[in-house]
């Protein structure tokens, strides 16, 4: 404590005056400070890496580097341009000496996660650290202070999420740290959502289309007056970010059924309304509700936002795309379904404002369908197939809608669905019913698609031979959300 304590004074020693000595002499006992702060976490790293740090220290060192790992990367970053001046030197080697404090602090935070003895105390301070209400540091951002807490949330969610999902694909995330997935996810969402006023405690997944999905969301004073609370928020995309690199990028999307939902509940309330924010931020600054913004942060922070559902696209359609097709690389069904009806109910609608929301929808028309449907008389092949199709056909209520007849999605992507359940798949392109028999189709078993060449064949093509259930098809399924596309007034 005594040598973490000597790079907090060290590190911080450049923010106090020194009115009474020259500007030289400033310079020099800042470069000496952080050089002592230096040292003397290069002191700690030796002991953590013995593993001889005492257990007692484990929970106050593990907060205290969150802080200098923040605050050192903060400096860092706001003097990256040295000034052509007589002091220049000076300001590269205290430059210098803080990114040694950085990527020190980085190291022994990964040493303590990722050994068993330290791993439950430093993980439980660091999920302490990020467990803040954004919304109640208003009035000290209002008067330029930055409260110690919010430093350590900063540096918590990034040395956490490094440690967690690591940096893909080269660096993988600490195997000991799957337990804890879970509830860091759902962490993260909630942080991220209490940046919104009124949002602060709902984590409940909404997939309606209404009107309320397209009101204008108001964004706090607090986010718009500081810069480390925007800072907070965008490290925590990144962890999200690095969470979607290493499962859905660079992996196959092997997460547990409680992830999976945890996963969508972050990007609902934490993420999704930024989504809004181009829109949102012209009415707004012209009406002077917002002022002092660090608008390169909040359009950083909307960038992450759509690569992030882009590359969430992208793995959607590497599972349609799959040669375990047509299995889904997403196992539970539950999840599988929450997850199509999250992005086609709240994510297309929004960029269809902003961005490209057909490609989207059509990557999640094709992952829906990856899953073949196996006509068995008992089993839920009907429901799967009307759910699609509702899904394509549904409107927005009011004015939100981006196409004509108020539907959410553009006629492509309506196609698309009926296409799916129409026309059969294969790499080659659509396949006959000649080389099989449909009859004998439904009485395949997921495990004897292992070791057959059974052609992914569609819903129609797979009842042809079975009249009560082809018949079912086209009367209850099909027919009806036709004629409800050219009869308006006709309900389903």
């Amino acid at each position: 404590l005594g040598l973490i304590k000597i790079a907090e004074d060290g590190l911080f020693e450049d923010s106090r005056s020194h009115h009474k000595l020259p500007e030289q002499q400033t310079q020099r006992e800042r470069l000496l400070a952080c050089s002592c702060a230096a040292e003397s976490l290069a002191t700690l790293k030796n002991l953590a890496s013995r593993n001889v740090l005492p257990g007692s220290t484990i929970t106050p060192l593990a907060s205290s580097l969150c802080r200098l790992l923040s605050a050192a990367e903060t400096d860092i970053s706001n003097n990256t341009e040295c000034k052509q001046t007589e002091d220049s030197v000076f300001d590269k080697g205290i430059s210098t000496q803080k990114t040694f404090v950085a990527s020190n602090s980085a190291e022994i935070l990964w040493m303590m996660l990722s050994n068993e003895s330290t791993c439950c105390q430093a993980s439980d301070s660091l999920l302490d650290a990020i467990d803040v209400d954004l919304s109640l540091n208003e009035a000290d951002s209002e008067n330029g202070n930055v409260d110690d807490s919010i430093y350590s949330a900063s540096g918590s969610i990034r040395a956490l999420s490094a440690a967690m999902f690591g940096d893909p694909p080269s660096v993988k995330g600490v195997p000991l740290l799957r337990f804890f997935w879970e509830p860091v996810i759902n962490l993260l969402g909630k942080v991220a959502s209490t940046i919104f006023r009124g949002s602060c405690n709902s984590l409940q997944v909404g997939f309606s289309l209404v009107d309320d999905q397209m009101n204008p969301i108001t964004l706090s004073k607090s986010v718009c007056r500081k810069k480390q609370l925007l800072v907070i928020v965008l490290e925590i995309v990144l962890a999200l970010r690095r969470l979607i690199d290493s499962e859905m990028v660079y992996g196959n999307g092997d997460l547990c059924p409680n992830e999976w939902m945890s996963l969508i509940k972050a990007l609902d309330v934490g993420l999704s309304p930024w989504l809004m924010y181009p829109a949102i931020f012209d009415e707004q600054f012209k009406a002077g509700k917002i002022q002092n913004i660090d608008q390169n942060l909040q359009q950083e922070i909307f960038a992450e936002v759509m690569i992030l559902f882009s590359q969430v696209q992208g793995f959607l359609l590497k599972c349609s795309q799959s040669k375990l097709r047509p299995f889904h690389h997403i196992a539970d069904d539950e999840c599988r379904e929450h997850l199509h009806k999250f992005l086609l109910r709240r994510i297309c609608p929004a960029l269809a404002r902003i961005g490209d929301a057909e490609s989207l929808a059509l990557a999640v028309m094709k992952s829906w369908c990856v899953v073949g449907y196996l006509p068995f008389r008992d089993g839920n092949w009907s429901k799967s197939a009307v759910d699609l199709l509702v899904e394509a056909n549904a409107s927005i209520l009011g004015s939100g809608s981006q196409y004509p007849g108020g539907y959410a999605h553009s006629p492509e992507v309506r196609l698309e669905a009926f296409k799916s359940l129409v026309d059969d798949y294969n790499d080659k392109g659509v396949s006959n019913l000649s080389a099989i028999d449909s009859e004998s189709v439904s009485t395949v078993t997921s495990a004897s698609f292992f070791h057959c060449d059974v052609p992914d064949l569609s819903l129609f093509s797979l009842t042809r031979n079975l009249r009560d259930l082809h018949l079912e098809l086209i009367q209850k399924i099909l027919l009806p959300q036709i004629i409800a596309i050219l009869e308006p007034n006709y309900k389903v």
